[in-house]
Parts: structure tokens; C-alpha cells; sequence
């Protein structure tokens, strides 16, 4: 058995009177905003004795399962996640870090999608899908890094495609900061 399906079955025996007393923390957030309404409830076990091989995953301090459920234009969606993780247990801590996280990512993978139209690419094969991301965040960081241009990124992605010595102005900036 895998340790997400483990994971998984566990919170789902949580529900169980029985098996109660393993839940550590409770944490509930609402958030209002974008034309939705999202409740994210976390729950986290810290008591991971049962698990098949806890010593396998360094530093291991608990589980954690958040429910979310989004309405949105009065449809609602719900989806269950499971993590494993090296912070304590306590839900409130846990599902804040959770939200950073997705919000950092999010937040990242817009600016590529505007930039470069990463969404557009239609690599699939091999590991060109990968490099081309890698090659991306280097290119993308080179530009944010760039103070001589006052425009936006998308721009100046295109001026730096355009004009030979802007582009081997962002390149000598990475050279130099290294």
C-alpha cells in the first residue's frame, strides 16, 4: 500500500467514533472574494505509530487532510487533500502554510502564462516540457531582475526578443550578480 492511499484511509476512519481521539487539530478559514466563497477545513494527526514506515519520511511530524469546498456562480465543488508534513500539527498553522503555498504557485504560474504564454506550449515529448519551464523561470527572473527598463515583463520579454543589446543587457546582469 502507498502512503498516500495509507494517509487517505486513516482521515476516513477518523470519522469513526472509534478513532476519534486520533484527530490532533481542527482548523475551519472561509474566504470571500473573486466571485466565490471557499471554506477550507483542515484536520491533522500527529500520533503516526500506525503508519507502515513513518521512519522513511525524514522528519515527519504529522498528516494532514484538507476538505475544500468553493461556490462559485452558485455551483459548489469539493475536493479532499492529504499532506504530509514537518510542522507540528496544528491545523490553523498547517492551513495557512497550505494556502501560502498555493497562492505562490498560483501567483507564479499566472506570470508565466501572461509572459510567455506557457499555457500555449504544446511540448510534450521527453523532457522538453521540463527544461522549457526551467528555461522560462531563468528567463523570468533575468527580466524581473532587469532595472534599466521601465515596462512591464511581457514587454520587456518582447524588447529583449527584439533588441539584441537589451538582451545582452539582462544576460551580463545575471553574470554579474552571481
Amino acid at each position: 500500500m502507498t502512503l498516500a492511499k495509507e494517509v487517505e484511509e486513516f482521515f476516513n476512519k477518523t470519522e469513526q467514533p472509534e478513532f476519534a481521539h486520533y484527530t490532533y487539530d481542527e482548523d475551519i478559514e472561509y474566504d470571500k472574494g473573486h466571485g466565490r466563497i471557499e471554506t477550507r477545513h483542515c484536520k491533522t494527526i500527529t500520533n503516526l505509530q500506525w503508519l507502515i514506515e513513518p521512519q522513511s519520511w525524514d522528519n515527519l511530524k504529522s498528516i494532514a487532510q484538507v476538505k475544500a469546498t468553493v461556490i462559485k456562480n452558485g455551483i459548489e465543488t469539493r475536493e479532499t487533500r492529504y499532506y504530509i508534513s514537518s510542522l507540528s500539527g496544528n491545523a490553523k498553522q498547517m492551513n495557512r502554510a497550505i494556502r501560502k503555498h498555493w497562492a505562490i504557485e498560483n501567483s507564479l504560474h499566472w506570470v508565466l502564462d501572461v509572459t510567455f504564454n506557457e499555457d500555449q506550449c504544446r511540448v510534450r515529448t521527453g523532457n522538453g516540457a521540463e527544461n522549457l519551464s526551467i528555461m522560462r523561470r531563468v528567463a523570468l527572473n533575468a527580466i524581473k531582475n532587469d532595472k534599466t527598463a521601465k515596462a512591464s515583463l511581457k514587454v520587456r520579454r518582447k524588447q529583449a526578443g527584439w533588441d539584441d543589446n537589451y538582451a545582452l543587457i539582462i544576460l551580463a546582469q545575471i553574470i554579474v550578480n552571481k
